[in-house]
């Protein structure tokens, strides 16, 4: 989200080279956390790649077809961010603040919250620099 944010609109690959080389994720890893932010709303995105489609006519109506084994695996997207900066950042802090309440005293029940906060923390300091 920071990359978009600097550039407004990105390219998957734009977003990967990008990336920050110490949290390690691959190119199918970030397009489904790229799909993932696009269904919930965070994100838009428009299909860029060249298409080669071919209209297959059933008497359901037209089904398209991409012809081009490339573009059908692999298609090349922009992405724009949908929300701003200010309030994605103030709903990762309001999920942190959430998950930090819901902390026990008990350190084995706050097992499982530890590595949820600590990824939003990296998430929200990413973004307010």
């Amino acid at each position: 989200m920071a990359t978009l944010y600097k550039k407004q609109k990105a390219t998957q690959l734009d977003i990967y080279a990008n990336f920050a080389p110490a949290n390690p994720l691959t190119a199918e890893q970030l397009d489904q956390n790229l799909d993932y932010l696009v269904k919930k709303g965070f994100l838009s995105r428009r299909k860029i790649s060249p298409q080669n489609i071919f209209g297959l006519v059933t008497p359901l109506g037209t089904i398209p077809i991409e012809m081009s084994r490339k573009n059908r695996l692999n298609p090349v997207y922009v992405y724009e961010p949908t929300v701003d900066q200010l309030n994605l950042v103030t709903y990762l802090q309001t999920r942190l603040y959430l998950l930090q309440e819901k902390r026990v005293p008990t350190p084995e029940d706050s097992l499982t919250l530890i590595p949820e906060i600590r990824s939003l923390q990296q998430k929200i300091q990413m973004l307010v620099r």
